[in-house]
């Protein structure tokens, strides 16, 4: 998924992304505790950080978290969250999966959020074997409808990409470019890699938005940021208000779709 993707993916969407996207259920944040015996210390990658949504709320588990992402602003909005929360453990790098090297040091656990997916995946997974302890693992968390938008026959969720692709057209966008479907499944890197093994952790929770919050929610996706709308952007804000609020007179988005984590263990 690597190859081909837009220099600047998720360009002018970190605002939306720190305010919008929805976080992760504290039970989640419990279980990795537990499955990776996390006692607060150690090191910890969060590798593709966004704002900090998995960086923030682990801090407490480690002595030092290392939060990368290519994006400056996704970064800048992630210190902002952290000195709100009063975390002081996290540094904030630029960077990607791309420059992961022996230089960083070793590894109790390393999570990826909405992430794996714009990575080369097999050699991201063999290059993180040789910096992870044993012992330690890989959490890759996601969400079973993360595709929704394209794929989901949910009314609301049908109405919000009539209105993009009004807009940008049928195929849909990442950055400047376009969004590729990999023929190979994320198991399927896992069994090739050195890893082996994982187990699949799942858990529902409930997302809910006024129509403020849902076009918030929108313009932090790569595939509706609002560079990609240009001098229309006013245009599709008023024609989404417009339209949603139609489809849901009450304002209020709702759905219930199950989070997904890959659980992987580096071997003794």
């Amino acid at each position: 998924m690597s190859k081909n993707i837009s220099k600047d993916l998720f360009k002018g969407t970190a605002w939306y992304y720190a305010r919008y996207r929805p976080g992760y259920p504290k039970i989640f944040f419990h279980y990795i505790a537990k499955e990776f015996n996390l006692d607060g210390n150690g090191r910890l990658l969060d590798l593709g950080c966004g704002t900090g949504q998995l960086a923030i709320p682990l801090s407490k588990y480690f002595q030092e978290i290392i939060a990368v992402d290519p994006e400056q602003e996704m970064l800048d909005e992630g210190k902002k969250a952290a000195r709100k929360a009063k975390v002081k453990n996290v540094i904030w790098k630029k960077g990607s999966s791309q420059n992961l090297n022996a230089k960083m040091g070793k590894f109790h656990l390393v999570v990826m959020g909405h992430s794996f997916h714009w990575m080369d995946q097999k050699k991201t997974l063999a290059t993180l074997y040789k910096m992870i302890e044993p012992g330690g693992g890989i959490v890759i968390a996601s969400d079973l409808r993360s595709d929704t938008t394209w794929t989901s026959q949910n009314k609301w969720r049908k109405t919000a990409k009539e209105i993009i692709v009004k807009y940008l057209g049928e195929k849909r966008r990442a950055g400047k470019g376009y969004f590729r479907v990999s023929e190979k499944r994320f198991e399927d890197f896992i069994r090739e890699s050195p890893f082996k093994k994982f187990k699949v952790y799942r858990q529902k929770q409930k997302n809910t938005w006024d129509l403020n919050g849902l076009l918030g929610y929108y313009h932090s996706m790569s595939f509706a940021s609002n560079g990609l709308f240009g001098k229309n952007l006013a245009k599709f804000d008023k024609d989404f208000r417009k339209a949603l609020l139609k489809s849901h007179p009450s304002g209020k988005f709702t759905e219930t779709p199950d989070m997904e984590a890959l659980i992987i263990k580096r071997g003794m």
